[in-house]
């Protein structure tokens, strides 16, 4: 029986997508068993278990070829796989029905601010205000005001509105218009997730529930759909 055992580091969106790609290796492979993975809003929980024999190491990187992963371990050169890549490539990821099925929605709050005359503006603050990277900063507030005033719809903020110049400058700009409270984790992804609009933020958490968003997919593929790209 080969043994996965699914590295639990970064934030929600990360390890989502780490255990995506892992149920898709399963497919691959013969006989498995995953653990590692830690995600209580969907009751996806289990404690990592020990592995056996030549353990295959991949800890990061952000290219995994699972063909190759999958030969390594059917044709016996490794017993087990210790897996904490960041495997944010649409590649991997064909049947996207599937990849929702895993993550089944979950009941969202305040469904009268996530119609069609809404549009949901996630803010990604608190960490990435310092500009961890060169390319990888928070998103324009201008860019923001112009995608809104191109909609016409009422924009709704939610997401890291905390005490820093960028959030202010949020404040500043939408102001007199909805900004949601702080709530949890689960709460703000299953209002992305079921919102009909949304503006997204330079975050892989937002970009997973627009991606995974049922409205949005069906807005996309209906041949009258005005969706901004």
């Amino acid at each position: 029986m080969i043994q996965l055992r699914c590295g639990n580091s970064g934030r929600l969106a990360n390890r989502m997508f780490r255990y995506m790609y892992l149920r898709l290796l399963q497919d691959r492979l013969g006989p498995s068993t995953l653990t590692g993975y830690d995600m209580p809003a969907w009751n996806l929980c289990s404690p990592p278990a020990d592995l056996p024999g030549r353990v295959l190491r991949l800890p990061h990187g952000m290219k995994h070829d699972p063909a190759e992963i999958a030969y390594r371990l059917n044709q016996g050169i490794y017993d087990s796989l210790d897996f904490g890549g960041y495997v944010q490539r649409l590649e991997y990821y064909p049947d996207w029905l599937r990849c929702a099925g895993f993550f089944p929605a979950l009941p969202a709050p305040d469904a009268q601010l996530r119609g069609a005359g809404h549009i949901t503006v996630h803010v990604r603050a608190a960490d990435i205000t310092v500009r961890p990277h060169p390319f990888y900063g928070p998103v324009s507030p201008g860019f923001l005001e112009q995608v809104v005033a191109a909609t016409g719809l009422t924009p709704v903020i939610v997401g890291q509105i905390e005490k820093d110049r960028y959030s202010a400058e949020i404040r500043r700009r939408f102001a007199g218009c909805i900004f949601l409270p702080p709530r949890s984790e689960a709460e703000d992804f299953a209002f992305l997730r079921s919102s009909t609009n949304i503006v997204l933020s330079a975050s892989t958490f937002c970009w997973m529930a627009a991606w995974l968003s049922e409205p949005i997919r069906k807005g996309i593929e209906s041949p009258e759909s005005d969706v901004i790209r």
